[in-house]
């Protein structure tokens, strides 16, 4: 479930930032702590 929501997330972000540099793992976790709260780690 969770794994589930965070590729739906990784694949938002790159949708909206197609000439970014994709976020690397450790990123988008920090980002997701930060959105979410560390219980979405």
């Amino acid at each position: 479930m969770i794994e589930e929501a965070f590729q739906v997330y990784i694949t938002r972000r790159r949708a909206l930032a197609m000439n970014a540099i994709p976020m690397t793992i450790e990123e988008a976790e920090a980002e997701l702590g930060r959105r979410f709260g560390q219980q979405a780690i």
